[in-house]
């Protein structure tokens, strides 16, 4: 009974919590469409505002022209200062100490034929040693912009007993943020394109070289690839599986190439594992390309976790990733009322010189 109650008092603050954290979201979303709203209206209707404000200023009541100077102060002030809420956010962004740096890195994880590799390890090799194997979990890594990421590092894709190269090689990522890469208030975008990798998934990677002009996984299973390709030039396909897999067929456009063992090319060592490599040529043309395989149900696929919590350890050394999550609750809560804060803060100037320009008997209108 006691367990029951205990359960019960969780989930009431939990839902507590999500409430406040809703409410929060809610009360951000409203002012993102009260600021949207008076965007437009001052955007479209800015003259017929500052006319009808003069109109009503040149009546010799007092009620007329504080309205009219109401309007006049509004429209000057929110056509003025809304072009400037990105750089108003930003500067409540970036902490003093920190200057023009980009506190929060992210981008995508592709190959060269631009599809994304969701599953997957990387290696960072910097000048003093290398850190690796880090886990990719989606197609799309973030990171702090810590001292770590401003040496010339070279990002590696880890798989299958090779090092991927990547298009980040001995370079700053924190220097290609600011030479042009799509920026947007804390968050910069720095994608990573794998060459020569097509797929990875469970201790299989499929790579080519020189890498076709179109290639479409349409089936990848433990047991079963189908490949689609299309190429200009002759080009080597690439099959580097862990030990615990066995080819049990191999055929192209249908056809069987024969016995496996005649396209074997070498051994390899990744961490824990022992896998082989095997290489077929593909001529020119479309072709479909199909593998079936048997994996051994005792045999491990991926690295040892040992050697991920050495590497995420080491990384946390570096990086002090605990920081990220500090910047993404920073930006979150910044987000969340910056467009209140800004809002009413541009309100309070608009009542201020309304005040000013109302104090004004009359406008006098020279023609």
């Amino acid at each position: 009974m006691n367990g029951i109650i205990s359960k019960l008092k969780f989930l009431s603050g939990f839902t507590r919590i999500i409430s406040m954290i809703m409410g929060s979201v809610s009360a951000s979303l409203y002012a993102f469409t009260i600021m949207y709203a008076i965007s437009t209206l001052v955007r479209y209707s800015f003259w017929t505002l500052i006319m009808l404000g003069l109109a009503l200023m040149a009546i010799p009541f007092r009620i007329a022209r504080r309205a009219g100077a109401f309007l006049i102060s509004f429209a000057l002030v929110f056509n003025t200062a809304l072009p400037l809420y990105i750089p108003f956010t930003k500067m409540l962004i970036y902490s003093e100490g920190e200057g023009a740096e980009t506190p929060i890195i992210f981008g995508n994880v592709i190959n060269m034929a631009k599809e994304p590799l969701r599953i997957g390890y990387i290696g960072l090799e910097y000048p003093g040693g290398y850190v690796g194997p880090l886990p990719v979990y989606s197609s799309v890594y973030i990171v702090p912009a810590a001292k770590f990421l401003q040496q010339n590092l070279t990002i590696y894709y880890d798989v299958c007993g090779h090092q991927f190269y990547t298009n980040i090689s001995k370079e700053s990522i924190t220097k290609l943020c600011k030479m042009g890469s799509e920026t947007t208030a804390a968050l910069c975008r720095v994608d990573m394109m794998v060459y020569g990798l097509i797929e990875y998934k469970e201790g299989i990677a499929l790579h080519a070289m020189p890498f076709p002009k179109l290639i479409n996984v349409s089936t990848f299973t433990s047991n079963y690839i189908e490949v689609y390709t299309d190429s200009d030039v002759e080009y080597g396909f690439y099959i580097s599986i862990v030990d615990g897999y066995t080819i049990k067929s191999l055929r192209i456009d249908g056809e069987s190439v024969g016995d496996i063992g005649n396209f074997f090319k070498y051994k390899w060592h990744w961490y824990n594992l022992n896998g082989k490599t095997y290489n077929i040529t593909i001529p020119v043309g479309t072709h479909k390309i199909e593998i079936e395989l048997h994996r051994d149900a005792n045999s491990a696929m991926e690295p040892d976790e040992i050697y991920v919590y050495e590497a995420q350890s080491l990384l946390l050394g570096y990086t002090n990733a605990p920081g990220l999550l500090d910047e993404i609750t920073r930006v979150m809560y910044i987000d969340i009322i910056g467009a209140a804060l800004y809002t009413s803060l541009l309100l309070s100037i608009s009542a201020g010189l309304a005040k000013l320009l109302g104090g004004v008997s009359r406008i006098r209108v020279i023609l």
